[in-house]
């Protein structure tokens, strides 16, 4: 028996564009970025490697920027002064201006409460060959030296050192993490 053709269904039409409303970028010149600032790696207590990480960033979830933040003092010292040449290495042979900004950085692990707490460092274009460690003042005197930014977070958990506090390099404050939102 001979089988009845169907003759195959005329195209759909095109849906009619839909109405783009301007966002606040063509009004202001300004452009809305994702990213995600504090990562780690297995150099830490992450997973996967540094490439991975930033991989990840770019590929995978498609960020506009990412920062590798290792702790530098964890479990007896995880970035030694090769890690972090290694790390900032990495960071700039992934950096593509314009497409996925990469930032040089490092959590300062300090002592909680009442201790100096974590600290997340990102540096401009010069960094400095060896990382504080778990020295608060080694910290301070990387801070006053490098061009960079030190943002305290997850504070409730680990403390937030108002006396030692300089506004001037740690401009801003993280409110809310993993850890939970510190905004009280």
């Amino acid at each position: 028996a001979d089988e009845e053709r169907v003759p195959a269904a005329p195209p759909a039409p095109a849906p009619a564009p839909a109405e783009t409303v301007p966002g606040p970028e063509v009004e202001t010149g300004r452009r809305m970025l994702f990213g995600d600032l504090h990562q780690h790696s297995m150099e830490s207590d992450g997973l996967g490697t540094v490439s991975d990480a930033y991989r990840r960033a770019r590929d995978l979830y498609r960020h506009d920027f990412a920062a590798l933040t290792d702790h530098d003092g964890l479990a007896g010292g995880c970035l030694g002064p090769l890690t972090w040449r290694r790390q900032v290495e990495l960071a700039d042979a992934f950096y593509e201006p314009g497409k996925f900004v990469t930032l040089r950085g490092f959590e300062f692990t300090g002592s909680r409460l009442p201790g100096r707490g974590h600290k997340c460092v990102y540096f401009d274009d010069a960094v400095p060959t060896c990382l504080p460690g778990r020295d608060p003042d080694r910290l301070d005197e990387i801070l006053a030296r490098y061009p960079s930014l030190a943002v305290p977070h997850h504070t409730a958990w680990t403390g937030a050192d108002l006396e030692h506090h300089d506004p001037a390099l740690q401009p801003v404050w993280e409110i809310c993490s993993v850890h939970g939102s510190y905004e009280s």
